[in-house]
């Protein structure tokens, strides 16, 4: 169950990462 949860934990971390970057980049830092 533990590694269930990282992995979810894990493709959810990717898909935030996916749509924070780009707004990252956008703003000024």
């Amino acid at each position: 169950i533990g590694l269930i949860m990282i992995r979810i934990d894990f493709d959810f971390y990717k898909m935030i990462s996916a749509i924070v970057n780009p707004l990252q980049k956008s703003m000024p830092s």
